[in-house]
């Protein structure tokens, strides 16, 4: 499995059976897949925008999933989000999605010195969840600069906060062209839910 590609297919390509140019499927996708669509198949779904007070408020109900996202986020195909934190620098972490996933955050690293030059799809690290191990590909083009240093004492913060404490790593560039706003991301989510549980369908039948 491999995480924060910004190609063509979906971060989790393996669960929804797209291919990821950016990296080979592998033999564990479809117990991912099963484990994953057996969590979200009780009860709703509800694809928020943040802030819950905004007129850009939207909801659709689909599985056992819900999440807020900020509005002035970016977000890619592969369920990473891109902020701008300042002229050029990007601030990029893992979607509630995508956390979901991997499940509860074990251990991560990055193979990047400070300043070097990163381009969109290049392998920067690893993270270890509860469920599984992904690399980490880069959404962004231009200079790295840094990760983030509270997550070597705080892990679990991936998890638990997701868009804000748990972001991942900086680039001071530009974000990968192929991101999204949060209204095409929403609908890509939504998509993406729909032919997990079409999948777990049709393998019960």
């Amino acid at each position: 499995m491999s995480f924060a590609s910004p190609r063509d297919a979906p971060l989790l390509s393996s669960f929804v059976l797209v291919k990821n140019p950016c990296a080979p499927a592998n033999g564990r996708a479809a117990d991912c897949l099963e484990t994953f669509a057996r969590a979200l198949y009780s009860s709703a779904l509800e694809t928020l925008a943040w802030p819950l007070g905004s007129d850009e408020l939207r909801k659709n109900k689909r599985s056992h999933f819900a999440t807020q996202l900020p509005v002035d986020y970016l977000y890619t195909p592969s369920h990473a989000w891109i902020a701008q934190r300042a002229d050029n620098l990007w601030r990029v972490g893992l979607t509630k999605f995508a956390t979901r996933m991997l499940g509860e955050m074990v251990d991560h690293g990055f193979e990047v010195e400070s300043g070097a030059a990163v381009d969109c799809g290049r392998i920067i690290g690893w993270v270890e969840g509860f469920k599984a191990i992904s690399d980490l590909y880069c959404v962004a083009t231009g200079r790295w600069a840094g990760s983030n240093p509270a997550l070597k004492e705080a892990i679990q913060l991936i998890t638990k906060d997701p868009y804000g404490t748990g972001w991942l790593y900086e680039v001071q560039g530009r974000p990968d062209t192929r991101s999204l706003d949060v209204h095409a991301y929403r609908d890509l989510l939504d998509k993406t839910i729909d032919r997990i549980l079409a999948q777990t369908n049709e393998s019960k039948s």
